[in-house]
């Protein structure tokens, strides 16, 4: 039989293109990017600070201080570490302690009187005035925390509740001294428990302002928001309206599924009435793009890029906003930025 080289090698060459076209990341990202209309109404300006150098593992920040950790020891089933608190002000460093960190233990949040971890979705608080760890016996799978004001006494909790007859994923706000907790968001329920897909579907990380908490789906269009007591006020759907990631299963564990899972908001900030979000749906490669959004309405306004250090969205664990300074914290750096905003400029 004779074989016709002609056709093959064109059955091959369109086989690799087709390969090719399916296992290359960027058309992948290119899902779910909207069009930006960029604006020079809001800038920033990184501003060079020694003492923010000297901050090697920063975990969070918050309107009033700059918290990192560094592990001093080691062992099988605990991690010593030395928390440090910084001024966001000045950078300086106003108090530091050592406290053992369990290895899956996840810090979620600090105050001047207590930090907040995780651990296999139960809540531990750490006073760090009296040195002691306590777990909060509360009927909740618990994914996340914030405080909602250290004289309250008050955390918000994102997770998972048992009722009687349904499991509900929402938002719920627990004092810790009676340690009754009140239903302030449900964002679903249904008849069986959902706590590690929907630990997978809805991660994230709260924010805090001086005028609202915030609850930002890192892998998903949605944000929450609350007021400074914890009550539920909206919800805003991002322009990009990235859907919820599928997951699968198998014998190994659960995963987000390739191809079907998309990074989304890594942060934000308000200004009066405008909401400021680091997406990452966007095309940038080499700078931080920041999308403003009417916090009233919903609606996207504009959008700006900036440079710094070749950062992108992607690369971004935290922002947190400090009158009108700036702070950003990646994994290997800590940026300071000044906010310079005209809203009359189009």
């Amino acid at each position: 039989m004779k074989i016709n080289v002609k056709f093959w090698s064109i059955i091959i060459v369109f086989s690799v293109v087709v390969i090719l076209i399916k296992n290359n990341p960027f058309e992948f990202n290119k899902k779910y990017i909207f069009e930006r209309t960029y604006s020079d109404k809001l800038k920033f300006i990184e501003v060079t600070e020694d003492k923010i150098a000297s901050i090697n593992n920063i975990t969070l920040a918050s309107s009033n201080f700059v918290y990192d950790y560094e592990l001093t020891s080691l062992d099988t089933l605990n991690n010593t570490c030395k928390m440090k608190f910084y001024d966001s002000k000045s950078f300086d460093l106003i108090q530091h302690f050592d406290f053992d960190l369990p290895k899956s233990n996840q810090i979620s949040f600090c105050d001047s009187n207590n930090v907040y971890c995780i651990d296999k979705f139960d809540l531990y608080v750490y006073s760090i005035k009296e040195k002691k760890k306590k777990k909060i016996a509360v009927n909740l799978n618990i994914y996340d925390v914030v405080s909602i004001g250290e004289a309250s006494k008050k955390v918000l909790l994102f997770g998972e509740y048992k009722s009687r007859h349904k499991y509900q994923t929402g938002f719920f706000l627990l004092n810790l001294e009676t340690n009754e907790m009140i239903e302030t968001y449900i964002v679903e329920e249904g008849d069986t428990s959902q706590i590690l897909n929907n630990s997978l579907i809805y991660s994230g990380n709260f924010s805090k302002s001086k005028d609202t908490i915030s609850y930002y789906c890192d892998k998903y269009s949605k944000i929450y928001f609350f007021n400074t007591n914890g009550n539920f006020q909206k919800e805003i759907i991002t322009k990009d309206e990235s859907p919820k990631p599928k997951l699968v299963s198998n014998n190994n564990g659960t995963y987000y599924k390739r191809g079907a899972t998309f990074n989304t908001n890594n942060g934000l900030f308000t200004m009066n009435d405008d909401l400021f979000i680091f997406s990452s749906r966007n095309e940038q490669s080499n700078k931080i793009t920041v999308d403003c959004y009417s916090f009233s309405t919903g609606k996207y306004k504009f959008s700006t890029s900036f440079g710094c250090n070749n950062k992108t969205n992607v690369d971004i664990n935290f922002v947190t906003k400090n009158q009108n300074n700036l702070i950003i914290g990646f994994d290997d750096k800590m940026a300071l930025l000044k906010i310079s905003y005209n809203a009359d400029v189009n």
